[in-house]
């Protein structure tokens, strides 16, 4: 049987190839707007169970939400004021260090292994390295231009978490815009379930990145590590995208140690990948299983996707994503929710017991 096509299918047709170009090329416009309105969701609906817990004893919603906002900035300021001197200084100190060992290596190989060829080997290796250090402290530099644009961004991002949450009548409006009336009901519930697990969620983060700060911290100061403090601050900050912060401690921990001695980077290497192993191990999993119980592979696989989709600011709002549609998940559908411990149900069936017999 013969497919006849009238005008309009063919004007779509004709339409569909342009259609896909320009939304080829739109994707990392798209990507932005995304990105951007994802952060600005997960911190409307992060602020907005301590802006109604505030507001119930006095204090106005404007006021919660700003001091939470100008807060988190002043947390993002500070790892940046923190984490430049460390780049700078470590990276061209270890560089200085290594073009040094160069200049002396050759010999020193040549002498003790008799061969000429392995120590230029050697010495054009070690001038490699120290040239690629260099590098990247000069890169390092280029990214303080990029400042302004994510300036930028966070204002937009913080005027309209500001509108969300400092306004008690902007989200319900948005509501009766974007959806029908017969699903309000639902919408508020699932909002507040995702607002209470992301709270939940942040806590635990929160407590993941106090560990890494802390025992990091201390290392580096007991190995005297130039700006040991300041590593385990960055370390702990950054550790809201899990498992960066710790590899990006160890290595700011250990080419700073480099610069003290040899045997000072490799003590503080293996205390740091102690460290890294425990919480990996032991405190990580334990946090999340108390706030939504999220699987530990979801988490990995979902950092992979989300640095290939969108680098850096996909992956720190990866595990709040995930988080929150496991909530959502298990509010629609009840059956997927984590079977509760024994000895708990036997406290639940002592209590429905006891009120039964109750007169």
């Amino acid at each position: 049987m013969a497919v006849q096509l009238n005008w309009r299918t063919w004007l779509a047709l004709a339409a569909l190839g342009p259609a896909i170009f320009l939304a080829v090329q739109a994707l990392p416009l798209l990507r932005s707007v995304v990105l951007l309105l994802l952060l600005t969701v997960f911190l409307a609906l992060l602020i907005a169970p301590l802006a109604d817990k505030l507001e119930r004893r006095g204090l106005s919603r404007g006021l919660t939400t700003g001091l939470a906002l100008f807060g988190g900035l002043a947390v993002l300021a500070g790892l940046v004021l923190l984490l430049l001197p460390i780049l700078f200084h470590s990276l061209g100190q270890l560089a200085t260090n290594l073009e040094t060992l160069a200049a002396k290596l050759p010999l020193e190989i040549e002498t003790a292994t008799r061969s000429a060829e392995v120590g230029a080997l050697a010495s054009n290796v070690t001038s490699q390295v120290a040239a690629t250090l260099q590098a990247a402290a000069q890169y390092v530099g280029t990214l303080v231009g990029q400042i302004g644009f994510l300036g930028f961004a966070t204002f937009v991002s913080f005027s309209i978490v500001f509108a969300l949450v400092g306004n008690r009548d902007t989200a319900p409006a948005l509501m009766r815009v974007f959806l029908p009336a017969r699903y309000h009901t639902r919408a508020i519930s699932l909002t507040r379930a995702v607002s209470a697990g992301l709270s939940r969620w942040f806590v635990a983060q929160l407590a993941i990145c106090s560990y890494y700060a802390v025992t990091y911290s201390a290392v580096n100061l007991l190995f005297g590590v130039p700006f040991g403090l300041q590593i385990g601050v960055v370390a702990g900050l950054l550790e809201f995208i899990p498992y960066l912060g710790g590899l990006v401690g160890m290595v700011l921990s250990v080419t700073a140690a480099a610069t003290v001695s040899p045997t000072t980077a490799l003590l503080v290497w293996i205390c740091q990948a102690v460290i890294g192993a425990g919480c990996v191990y032991f405190v990580a999993p334990y946090a999340f299983a108390k706030a939504v119980d999220v699987p530990p592979a979801l988490i990995l696989f979902g950092l992979f996707v989300g640095g290939l989709l969108g680098g850096f600011f996909a992956a720190l709002l990866t595990v709040p994503l995930i988080a929150s549609g496991l909530v959502v998940l298990r509010e629609l559908r009840p059956d997927l929710r984590p079977e509760q411990p024994k000895d708990s149900q036997a406290r639940r069936a002592r209590a429905v017991g006891q009120g039964s017999e109750a007169p």
